[in-house]
């Protein structure tokens, strides 16, 4: 199965409120989201916690486990949609997600190809090297987690700027009888979308989180 790519706009501090608070109403917010519904009992074979396990420990400050470390990340999954702004923000989007491989090559290509940023790669750029300042444990595999803080958008739109597409060309590409049109019209989506959240998240003083499992 492809990999995905998400993300939210979130305020950082906020998120890392929560860790320890021993409150029942914000962990109740958790389990309210659909991510929690999501990954509340994933378990993969040979591990011992799941991430609703995960998230009690971070709420109440228990002892995390670092063999099961990957529940950590999908309890940090849920605690961006409880506490945060699915992105694109305020947008409609028929593809939210991002497929790693042949859709993100396609991005890069359109990116290089079409708009001169030859050495700029989506993945990358979102992803990162698997960092975030949140408490933890390393994750082995998945989820990986990156994260862009508000001033390097800034940066990041500066260098995006020339980068115009319209609904317009979107549409003609997706109503093509052609497949390949097809696909590049989701992929010049995904551009836009990628442009708008970092308007967003600048105007809204957000940090740019990203999933991918």
């Amino acid at each position: 199965m492809a990999h995905t790519i998400f993300s939210y706009g979130i305020k950082t501090e906020e998120i890392k409120s929560v860790f320890g608070c021993k409150n029942i109403i914000i962990l109740n917010k958790i389990r309210d989201t659909s991510s929690f519904e999501a990954y509340k009992d994933f378990l993969p074979e040979n591990f011992n916690k799941t991430p609703e396990q995960a998230i009690d420990d971070i709420i109440y400050g228990k002892p995390f486990d670092t063999i099961s470390n990957y529940a950590y990340g999908y309890a940090l999954i849920c605690f961006c949609e409880a506490f945060g702004d699915i992105l694109p923000y305020e947008y409609e989007y028929e593809e939210r997600d991002i497929y790693l491989g042949a859709q993100t090559d396609l991005i890069n290509k359109i990116l290089a190809e079409e708009y001169g940023l030859t050495n700029f790669l989506i993945e990358e750029r979102l992803l990162g090297k698997d960092t975030h300042p949140f408490d933890i444990p390393k994750i082995d595999r998945l989820p990986l987690i990156g994260m862009i803080k508000n001033e390097e958008l800034k940066t990041l739109k500066a260098k995006l700027k020339h980068i115009k597409i319209t609904d317009k060309k979107i549409e003609k590409l997706e109503e093509s009888s052609d497949v390949e049109d097809n696909k590049k019209g989701i992929a010049y989506q995904h551009i836009q979308a990628f442009i708008n959240n970092i308007k967003d998240c600048i105007e809204f003083d957000f940090d740019y989180i990203t999933f991918s499992h």
